[in-house]
């Protein structure tokens, strides 16, 4: 029996990873603060309850060997670190990365043999995921082991804790302005949840070489504006659609702002080649997919819309220009 350990997985992509690993005769043991974000793990999951950031709790990990480790909440180098000093060497790593971390590009789709660095747009989080990269990628070589490291795009799908889909569905629904960063042009890629759990269960059993780097991504990209027509379209309604100047305002159109609406005018396209054709990871259709996660968010919307402070700010500031 194949034993299993999953560092968070009780939030967004673990339990539908748990799903999907569960099919096979495997023991899968779970390791994160306790908190079970309204996740219902299955009975045959254990439990470890610790803090990767508290090194005094981390020794539990040590107590048992695994064939097969997945990391899904490591941010940096620390984080990698604290972790691989406390695992015996026996395990496969699958580390949960990002697209993030590569340079900003001049060309277009991003591939795997892109180079690293920094992009401006998304701070040091990029920059901080490829140093734990690095730190997975020694510790592979030193004990001749295999990692796998995902690089997923924007990730879309049931119960999202990023507010994504239910920011643009309940704003549609209940007629209220939704902002857009300039004229909201540039391109952006999606993945859904279910694809990227099976992704994370199919390639480390397929996987040859010792290290392996795939960008997760679906075959579709769309426009940061037509993204919110797409909704609006799914859902039946017209969207009120607000761009905002962002010399005026003195905002940076490719930057993140939480705030204002999930996804900057950043044009974020990467190749999807390797992983599909390496590894015949098939993706859902943009519109097919996202039609799924509205039918199920529906069901359990409470008819509000989170309108964040600085959000209703600035649509007062436009309305008064």
């Amino acid at each position: 029996m194949k034993k299993i350990l999953i560092i968070g997985g009780t939030r967004f992509l673990g339990p539908a990873l748990i799903h999907e690993l569960i099919k096979e005769n495997v023991e899968i043991t779970v390791f994160n603060r306790g908190n079970d974000y309204k996740s219902v793990l299955p009975k045959s999951v254990k439990r470890l309850v610790g803090d990767r950031r508290d090194v005094r709790t981390m020794g539990i990990l040590n107590q048992d060997s695994y064939d097969l480790i997945y990391d899904l909440c490591c941010f940096n180098k620390i984080d990698a670190h604290n972790l691989l000093i406390h695992i015996k060497p026996t395990a496969h790593i699958v580390f949960l990365s990002t697209a993030a971390a590569y340079k900003k590009p001049l060309i277009y789709p991003v591939t795997e043999q892109s180079e690293l660095g920094k992009w401006d747009s998304f701070g040091d989080y990029g920059t901080q995921k490829v140093d734990a990269e690095n730190e997975f990628k020694a510790f592979s070589k030193k004990n001749n082991l295999k990692l796998t490291i995902f690089r997923p795009v924007y990730l879309l799908g049931k119960n999202n804790y990023f507010d994504r889909e239910n920011y643009y569905f309940s704003r549609i629904i209940n007629r209220d302005s939704i902002l857009i960063p300039g004229r909201g042009n540039a391109l952006i890629q999606f993945v859904f949840l279910e694809e990227t759990a099976k992704a994370f269960k199919i390639v480390p059993e397929k996987q040859t070489n010792q290290i392996e780097v795939l960008n997760i991504a679906g075959d579709h990209y769309i426009s940061v504006k037509d993204f919110v027509l797409l909704c609006a379209d799914i859902i039946g309604e017209k969207p009120n659609l607000i761009e905002i100047d962002s010399k005026r305002y003195k905002l940076k159109e490719d930057h993140f702002y939480d705030d204002f609406y999930p996804f900057p005018n950043l044009t974020f396209i990467v190749s999807n080649e390797k992983i599909t054709q390496k590894y015949g990871i098939k993706f859902k259709p943009l519109y097919a997919g996202l039609h799924d996660i509205y039918l199920n968010w529906k069901k359990t919307w409470k008819g509000k819309t989170k309108i964040y402070p600085l959000e209703k700010e600035m649509i007062e500031k436009i309305a008064k220009s």
